[in-house]
């Protein structure tokens, strides 16, 4: 962990002046004491394009004290706006300081701690961009799991996409100071067209909804090269990173918010603008019809 703590000091000083800079040419789509936000919507047209599409429907931020376990466990989730915390000032503070920097355990200390009230803004906006852009969610509680883990895999694997895109060493910075959720991975100098990338995000869905789901890995394999079959070498790598999902989060805590919080999924039903459709997911997982479809036009919406 201190390692960690180490690699977010580091980065934060080597990059220092690009951070002043983007806080300096700030937009106001930038969050104030986010961490590297100004940066992230400089460096990013998805991040941007998020943000930008976000606020357009109506979206709010609020600056507030939230933890990485709340925005987990909590249904903040659900609200129609975000709380974030404003840690950057502290968290540069804290890595660049000459007199912290004396105090190697104290300074690293604080910045693992501070981390923890670090939620990634990104990973929010897309769930909030998918409750309106989704046909509305069913009524049954088995049918409500299934287009919740659906909604996760669409948003992981933004995720994926926006850690690809950045780079691996940026992307390692940002995720593990929180501010992003994937650390990325040097999969586009292997995929060089838009397609193959964009097939292999669809890998990735299959794979994270399955996994969601509590498939059995050799299953998700199975499945994905047989749904996937242009991916070649790439559908094992795909699921095994998919398969990094901590499994607390999929066996624990994903299976108790969705028993705490499924009845106050039908609130969604109004937010969307498909709202005379239900999302009725299949319970086969070689019918991955519909997910492919509404993948499709979310990574279209997306520009990905």
């Amino acid at each position: 962990m201190k390692d960690q703590a180490q690699t977010i000091a580091r980065g934060i000083r080597a990059h220092w002046k690009k951070i002043q800079a983007a806080e300096s040419a700030r937009s106001r789509l930038a969050l104030s004491g986010f961490p590297f936000d100004a940066w992230l919507l400089e460096l990013s047209p998805l991040y941007l394009r998020s943000r930008k599409k976000y606020l357009a429907q109506g979206g709010r931020f609020q600056a507030s004290v939230i933890s990485s376990p709340r925005t987990l466990s909590s249904d903040a989730l659900l609200a129609d706006f975000i709380e974030y915390t404003p840690i950057a000032p502290e968290l540069y503070w804290s890595a660049r300081d000459p007199i912290e920097r004396k105090s190697p355990a104290v300074s690293l200390d604080r910045i693992l701690e501070l981390r923890s009230w670090c939620a990634p803004v990104f990973h929010e906006q897309s769930h909030r961009l998918l409750w309106r852009s989704l046909p509305r969610p069913p009524q049954d509680r088995r049918s409500i799991h299934r287009y919740l883990n659906f909604c996760e895999a669409l948003v992981v694997a933004t995720d994926m996409a926006l850690g690809d895109f950045l780079g691996e060493r940026l992307s390692r910075l940002f995720y593990l100071t929180g501010a992003t959720y994937d650390p990325g991975t040097s999969i586009c100098k292997t995929l060089r067209t838009p397609r193959a990338y964009r097939n292999y995000l669809h890998a990735a869905v299959t794979a994270i909804y399955l996994n969601l789901e509590l498939f059995e890995v050799a299953d998700i394999h199975k499945v994905v090269r047989h749904l996937h079959p242009t991916l070649g070498a790439s559908a094992k790598k795909v699921v095994d990173r998919c398969l990094r999902l901590d499994r607390g989060f999929v066996e624990i805590t994903n299976v108790i918010w969705q028993e705490k919080n499924w009845k106050k999924l039908r609130s969604l039903r109004q937010r969307s603008k498909n709202s005379k459709d239900e999302l009725q997911l299949p319970q086969d997982p070689l019918d991955h019809r519909l997910l492919y479809l509404w993948s499709e036009k979310w990574f279209d919406e997306m520009a990905i």
